[in-house]
């Protein structure tokens, strides 16, 4: 009974071994600006952002298709305008600036490898942040695309969507370009 056994496996691992498949980690260092939506705030654009992360990513050739996951460090939507005109809201008191927030997140999707030199990502997922002491949860959808000018070094450019469900009773998003390197 084993020996049927052993020529499955080895039938089994001849057959697939063309598809081989390989793992390695990335880290990524972003910048980024964008704008805010939802609630009553102001200096809604001009949002800047911070962004360390480090991915595992699990690549099949020869299809050079595979996927991600990625924790991430962010600092989002910080304003770099002051904002010294009152603008007044609904309850008839100054609007205060949009939040900024931090905290972690975490996302995962599909990786797409073109040429040798060329990386493209699409990917979801969520996070948990604060802004002044109050928590939000939040969910992330990002796309970006990568050249490696060096093998291991590369320029990212991307776009991430952010939304916080409820955050003091409101629904806030932020939309913002990433600009970065990635080290693989």
């Amino acid at each position: 009974m084993l020996r049927p056994s052993l020529a499955a496996l080895a039938c089994l691992l001849l057959t697939t071994a063309p598809l081989r498949a390989q793992s390695s980690f990335s880290l990524d260092l972003n910048l980024s600006s964008g704008t805010g939506g939802g609630g009553d705030y102001v200096a809604r654009e001009h949002l800047d952002g911070r962004r360390l992360a480090f991915a595992w990513r699990h690549i099949r050739s020869p299809s050079r298709a595979g996927f991600f996951v990625e924790g991430a460090a962010d600092a989002l939507a910080w304003s770099r305008k002051v904002n010294l005109v009152c603008v007044v809201g609904a309850h008839g008191t100054c609007l205060p600036p949009f939040p900024g927030f931090g905290g972690l997140s975490v996302v995962g999707g599909l990786l797409l490898l073109p040429a040798s030199r060329v990386e493209l990502r699409a990917s979801v997922g969520g996070g948990r942040y604060v802004s002044e002491h109050d928590p939000a949860a939040a969910l992330l959808g990002q796309v970006d695309g990568t050249v490696f000018p060096l093998a291991h070094w590369g320029l990212t450019i991307g776009t991430r969507y952010i939304a916080f469900p409820s955050f003091r009773g409101d629904a806030l998003h932020e939309r913002a370009i990433t600009v970065g390197i990635r080290v693989r």
